[in-house]
């Protein structure tokens, strides 16, 4: 509130409230994103109404919340002590298996983007496909590419984190296990397991994976240990917009919306990173240019 400026007045269940109204430029989630908040508050300060609007971008969309019954005074104490879950369980305890996989996934990047994969998230094919059918209308995603990867890791699995660039560097957001341990959870935290999908196979809905730098092994290691992940292997990369617009990936997109796991996306985005083959839905090769950081 400290930065919105009154616009204008509203009426919200019979009440008058005065709109404020405050804009922030800058990364977010990886973009460079504009965020407008809008607040609707009564003359005895009691916020009525909250709005969060990103008019463009992967995270383009509207969020606005209501309140009702609304109660002034003090909460006491006990209110602002942390859950249960937030203060004995984040971050949740590892999966138990000790075993190491190799996975195949696969990333969307941008131009001059350094092709690794530390500090970074990337899905499986349904779990990366969530994140495209899903995030905003797809059209971002054109002017990138795609990379598919091979990676040994451990499967004592953490708690998935966030990773994204925040305008200098790559950094995951976490907390212990979460910063070293490579994070599993189903797409879009939508799993019949507990734990967002944390130690559940997911084959039915995908999974997204977070690969935290300080968990990557030596070269020619294996996973073990406080180092969770070896051996990253870019198999290939094609451009994003073979992918999206020329096998038609974001138009069966908005077919299947609604009616996860986007199974015909998926065939369709694996398909073009499988081989350079067009007659059997493959995208050609291209070679990067790519900033060394």
């Amino acid at each position: 509130m400290a930065l919105a400026k009154p616009i204008g007045e509203k009426v919200i269940h019979d009440t008058p409230c005065s709109v404020h109204r405050a804009e922030y430029a800058g990364p977010v989630l990886g973009d460079n994103d504009t965020i407008i908040m809008t607040a609707c508050v009564v003359s005895n300060g009691t916020v009525l109404e909250v709005s969060q609007r990103i008019p463009a971008g992967k995270f383009s969309g509207t969020q606005t919340y209501r309140f009702l019954n609304i109660s002034v005074g003090d909460p006491g104490e006990t209110a602002f002590q942390s859950s249960y879950a937030c203060a004995k369980q984040y971050p949740h305890s590892l999966c138990p298996s000790q075993g190491v996989q190799t996975l195949d996934i696969y990333r969307i990047f941008g131009k001059g983007e350094p092709l690794e994969l530390q500090n970074r998230d990337t899905g499986d094919v349904l779990g990366d496909v969530s994140f495209v059918c899903t995030q905003g209308s797809g059209a971002s995603y054109e002017s990138k590419f795609i990379t598919h990867w091979q990676v040994d890791v451990s499967t004592a699995f953490a708690q998935y984190a966030l990773c994204n660039y925040n305008g200098t560097s790559n950094n995951c957001m976490g907390a212990g296990s979460m910063l070293h341990q490579v994070g599993r959870r189903a797409s879009q935290a939508q799993s019949p397991g507990p734990w967002n999908g944390q130690c559940y196979d997911n084959v039915d809905v995908g999974n997204q994976y977070s690969f935290p730098a300080a968990g990557l092994y030596p070269p020619g290691e294996t996973p073990g240990g406080r180092c969770s992940w070896a051996n990253p292997r870019p198999l290939r990369t094609v451009s994003a917009s073979c992918v999206m617009t020329q096998r038609k990936l974001l138009e069966v997109c908005k077919m299947e919306f609604g009616h996860a796991p986007f199974l015909r996306s998926a065939k369709i985005f694996e398909d073009a990173l499988a081989s350079a083959d067009e007659s059997k839905g493959g995208c050609p090769d291209v070679t990067l240019e790519v900033q060394l950081v």
